[in-house]
C-alpha cells in the first residue's frame, strides 16, 4: 500500500490555552504521528491570527515532535484560512492525503469561508477531518467553548469525519484510529467499457459485498464524470471517400467568392484621349 500524507492544522489561538485544550491536543498528536508507519510523510501546520507552516512534509519523526512541542498559544483565530493554505500545500502532493484538524472550531477573523474550503479540496483529491476540542456546553463567547456545528459541517462535506475529545486520553484513541482509518483505504480503479471520448458523462456506483458495511463519505448519488473529447469520437472509422467529399466541398465554398467576383465584375471603360488640334497660323498679305 502506498505511503499517506497526512498534515496536521493545531489550533494555537489564545481560547486553546483554557481548559488544558492545547496541551491534550500536543500529546495526541504525538500519539497520532506514532502509529503512522515509517514510509508515511507528515507535517504541521498551526494557526491563530497568523499561519505558520511549522514543519514542512517529512518522514522524520524527531523533526515533526519537535515542531509540536515547540507550539505556543496566543491571538485570535483564522481557522478557514489555515484550511485553505493545507489545501494549497497538499494540492502539490501526489498519492493518498488528508488533513487532520485540531481545533476548538472558533474562528474570529478569516477572510476564508468554510464553503471556499470544501470548494478547494475537489481539485486537490484530499478529505478533512476534525477533532473538536473544548466545551459543549459554553457559550461560544467563553474560551473554553466549541463550535460542534462548524467542525461538523466541514468533515462531513469534507470527506472526512468529525469526533469530539475533551480529554487527553479519548483525543488519543481518536487519532490511533484515525491512523488505523488512513492505513485502511482502498484506491479504485475503473476501466469504462465504454472507451470512446464521445463527451457523454458517466455516473459510477460503489458498493461492498457485505451489506453491513458502508462507505464512508459516499452519499448515495452516483459519482459523475466525462471521459472528454472535444470532437466526440465513433465507433467505426470513416472511409476516406468520405473525408475527400468534405474537403472537396470546402474548397468549393473557398472559390465561390472568386467566381462571383469574376462573372460580374463590371468591364473597364477605354477612354481615348484626343490630340489637340493645331491652330492655324494666319496669313499676312501685303497690298500696294
Amino acid at each position: 500500500m502506498e505511503p499517506i500524507t497526512t498534515l496536521l492544522v493545531m489550533d494555537i489561538s489564545g481560547s486553546m490555552l483554557y481548559a488544558g485544550k492545547l496541551d491534550a491536543a500536543k500529546a495526541a498528536a504525538k500519539e497520532f504521528v506514532n502509529h503512522l508507519r515509517p514510509t508515511d510523510r507528515i507535517g504541521l501546520l498551526a494557526f491563530h491570527t497568523e499561519i505558520f507552516y511549522v514543519q514542512p512534509i517529512t518522514t522524520d519523526r524527531d523533526l515533526i515532535f519537535s515542531a509540536i512541542d515547540s507550539l505556543k498559544g496566543d491571538q485570535d483565530t483564522v481557522m478557514y484560512d489555515a484550511l485553505l493554505e493545507a489545501t494549497d500545500i497538499l494540492s502539490e502532493v501526489k498519492g493518498r492525503k488528508a488533513i487532520v484538524a485540531i481545533t476548538d472550531g472558533i474562528d474570529t477573523l478569516s477572510q476564508s469561508t468554510p464553503e471556499s474550503v470544501i470548494e478547494q479540496i475537489g481539485p486537490a483529491g484530499l478529505s478533512i477531518s476534525t477533532i473538536g476540542l473544548g466545551d459543549p456546553d459554553q457559550d461560544l463567547a467563553e474560551y473554553s467553548a466549541i463550535d460542534e456545528e462548524a467542525l461538523v459541517f466541514l468533515a462531513d462535506n469534507a470527506g472526512g469525519v468529525y469526533a469530539y475529545a475533551y480529554e487527553e486520553e479519548s483525543l488519543s484513541e481518536i487519532y490511533q484510529s484515525y491512523a488505523i482509518a488512513f492505513k485502511s483505504e482502498y484506491q479504485l480503479t475503473y476501466t469504462s467499457p465504454s472507451t470512446l471520448r464521445d463527451g457523454v458523462n458517466r455516473a459510477l456506483s460503489v458498493s461492498l459485498a457485505d451489506t453491513a458495511q458502508t462507505l464512508n463519505g459516499v452519499d448515495e448519488e452516483p459519482i459523475v464524470y466525462n471521459p472528454g473529447g472535444l470532437v466526440p469520437e465513433v465507433s467505426e472509422p470513416v472511409p476516406l471517400l468520405f473525408f475527400g467529399a468534405i474537403m472537396a466541398g470546402l474548397i468549393m465554398l473557398l472559390t465561390i467568392p472568386s467566381l462571383i467576383n469574376l462573372i460580374f465584375k463590371p468591364g473597364e471603360k477605354k477612354t481615348s484621349k484626343a490630340k489637340p488640334t493645331q491652330k492655324k497660323k494666319p496669313k499676312i498679305t501685303l497690298k500696294d
